[in-house]
């Protein structure tokens, strides 16, 4: 059997192949960060998804960064690249899609990203806390870990109510405020009424009795995080992220480092709950009707850590990847046509969104909004 621990690296780096590739086999570092954070604000209409967005990096590969420094420059650029404000430019656009089509090709990097509509958010809100069994006799225990049922229920709200109810209910969820809650939920609920949803009212009604024992609970749940980080969508967002790269680091049977951008008011927040998430000595998979499933105890996501993106390049790089999608999410969203450019930079990226095998990409939105994001990419195709 021939030793090639000590031969020089088939990559032809020039090192030894042990302290080159060897060194680095099935080891991956990802780069990441947000955009559309509007903290508590759920129906911001300028910005109508919450994403967060990296860049999964062979370790090998790591120091491929000059790339990105080029496409900085390409731009006038000194210092670091910010995504949103350089993604309505088409030069900009242009040279994006030359820095992602480096990114996967050359560098073998690989996109991966959550979407979290917030209008539907809202409405996932309502029915996650008013059709508590513990506060409602109007529903039994099947509703806690039923997604698919939950998920019916939450369509209906986002497809007949008017903006005004959803932003009602947020603003007093996040004041607990029980006597403004209760008019919401009546309100809400006679507009059910009108509109023939007759059984989602009266399961919404069976929450006022117990609500503001229910809305104390709910303050108990946002006080176990510092910062008020409970009140937005970051907190479950990132939950969703970090346990959609261990189900990756599972397929693939590899080693993930995750580095997310500097966030003062989110840092201690996430790291509490990486802790958490990832320091089982057993790992748990519980899984839910609608397919998908809650994770405890991570085995190939191993490190979390942040990183200021003033001096790293990859943290750029996974923000204009996060820019980019808000733009063309948002464009979509609107009704808006994609130029040429937008839709070069997406066609690569949100179909992800439909691979079954091994899922790099999640959406948590309506399913119109969803069949809007599929038809527009299948549209332009075509044409």
């Amino acid at each position: 059997m021939v030793n090639t621990r000590n031969k020089p690296c088939p990559c032809g780096s020039g090192e030894k192949y042990k302290n080159c590739c060897l060194k680095h086999k099935d080891k991956y570092t990802i780069y990441c960060d947000e955009s559309g954070n509007s903290g508590s604000n759920y129906l911001d209409f300028e910005q109508p998804f919450y994403i967060i967005a990296g860049w999964i990096v062979p370790n090998k590969n790591v120091d491929k960064i000059s790339k990105i420094r080029d496409c900085a420059v390409a731009l006038g650029v000194e210092g670091e690249l910010h995504g949103t404000k350089l993604i309505k430019r088409k030069k900009a656009q242009k040279e994006f899609l030359k820095l992602f089509d480096i990114l996967s090709n050359e560098i073998e990097c690989i996109p991966t990203f959550i979407i979290a509509e917030k209008k539907y958010c809202i409405a996932a809100k309502i029915i996650e806390t008013i059709l508590d069994p513990m506060y409602n006799d109007e529903v039994d225990n099947s509703y806690t870990y039923d997604n698919l049922k939950k998920k019916r229920l939450v369509e209906i709200l986002y497809n007949f109510l008017p903006d005004q109810h959803l932003s009602e209910f947020i603003l007093s969820y996040n004041e607990a405020n029980s006597t403004r809650m209760g008019k919401c939920i009546i309100n809400i609920c006679n507009f059910l009424d009108s509109t023939n949803e007759k059984d989602l009212s009266k399961k919404l009604m069976g929450g006022l009795k117990c609500l503001e024992d229910n809305l104390q609970s709910e303050k108990n749940s946002h006080e176990s995080l510092p910062n008020k980080t409970m009140m937005s969508l970051n907190v479950p967002t990132y939950v969703a992220y970090i346990s959609l790269l261990e189900k990756v680091g599972r397929m693939v049977n590899g080693s993930f480092t995750l580095i997310h951008d500097k966030t003062k008011q989110f840092e201690e927040s996430y790291n509490e709950l990486f802790s958490l998430f990832s320091s089982k000595p057993e790992n748990h998979e519980f899984p839910l009707s609608d397919g998908n499933s809650i994770l405890i105890g991570f085995n190939h996501l191993k490190e979390f850590s942040f990183a200021d993106s003033k001096e790293n390049e990859w943290i750029q790089a996974s923000d204009i990847l996060a820019s980019v999608l808000g733009r063309v999410l948002k464009t979509i969203y609107c009704n808006e046509s994609l130029n040429e450019e937008l839709f070069n930079l997406a066609k690569p990226v949100l179909p992800l969104l439909l691979v079954d095998d091994m899922k790099l990409a999640e959406s948590i939105c309506s399913d119109v909004t969803r069949t809007k994001i599929y038809r527009a990419l299948l549209n332009k195709t075509e044409s």
